[in-house]
């Protein structure tokens, strides 16, 4: 039954979230639209496809794990709930990271400070900056890796978030060591 919901866009989503739970096929679609018809559940599912993926990557689960994440994004997109899209952005960035797929989490870096800077948070955006810089280190792209954490040290320092700073300071420091 997984299988045959993954090709139903929306319901797919939900179809896996039941599945995972133990419910039985006539149930699913049923309770799929059911929790497609509030927002409230949507972020309720969101937030556990989330749990879920975290799990999966923990338990080296990769593929499982973006296949979470995607759900989520997609959940949180419908709703137009840009927190929860960059949570789902953020944690597809770490998994790529993770497993050397550095041009795939520079892209979900990318867009999940695109989506950030919408929402005006700048210490997400600090820690989104880290992230992305980090990434760019990472594929030897050290110029804009530098150019990326200076933007997040900047943005530390006008919050005066000590901490922030600290860690910004260490990334920039990490990147001059790397340029030899």
């Amino acid at each position: 039954m997984v299988a045959k919901c993954l090709r139903l866009s929306n319901w797919a989503i939900i179809c896996v979230a039941l599945a995972f739970h133990g419910a039985s096929e006539p149930l699913l679609a049923e309770s799929a639209v059911n929790l497609a018809q509030t927002p409230e559940h949507s972020i309720t599912l969101a937030e556990q496809l989330l749990r879920q993926g975290y799990k999966q990557f923990q338990a080296k689960q990769y593929k499982a794990a973006l296949l979470s994440y995607d759900q989520v994004f997609t959940i949180c997109q419908q709703i137009k709930h840009l927190e929860c899209m960059t949570k789902a952005l953020d944690s597809k960035g770490f998994v790529h990271a993770s497993i050397g797929q550095y041009p795939q989490a520079v892209e979900a870096f990318q867009t999940s400070l695109v989506l950030i800077r919408q929402t005006g948070d700048r210490n997400r955006e600090a820690i989104a900056l880290n992230n992305l810089g980090a990434t760019y280190q990472r594929l030897g792209q050290y110029s804009k890796a530098l150019e990326i954490a200076q933007q997040a040290l900047v943005l530390y320092r006008q919050m005066g978030d000590r901490v922030g700073e600290g860690y910004a300071l260490n990334n920039v420091g990490g990147i001059y060591q790397s340029l030899g």
